[in-house]
């Protein structure tokens, strides 16, 4: 079997889905009436779940990794430095403020 992007794109999307019901696992869920602080976080992960599923099935169209071009590679390196620098510094600047 040929690994396609597909397959690793759903399998990163799972793994963080995963992490991340991991990670707010202790949060209470709640009830529809009275959703908690982990109902939201939940169902987002369980979508994601979904949706990497779906994506690793119909990674038959996508095509092999090896044939991907990684010419765009630096400019994602910025983009993911970028926002990690502001999700970091997020609650500095926002304290801060008047």
């Amino acid at each position: 079997m040929t690994l396609r992007a597909d397959h690793v794109a759903g399998g990163i999307a799972i793994a963080t889905a995963i992490a991340v019901l991991a990670v707010s696992g202790d949060l209470p869920i709640g009830t529809l009436a009275f959703p908690g602080a982990g109902m939201l976080p939940t169902v987002i992960c369980a979508l994601m779940i979904l949706f990497g599923v779906l994506l690793i099935a119909r990674a038959g169209q996508s095509p092999p990794l090896a044939e991907i071009s990684w010419s765009d590679l630096p400019h994602a390196a910025r983009v993911l430095a970028i926002t990690a620098a502001a999700v970091a510094l997020y609650t500095t600047l926002a304290s801060s403020s008047p």
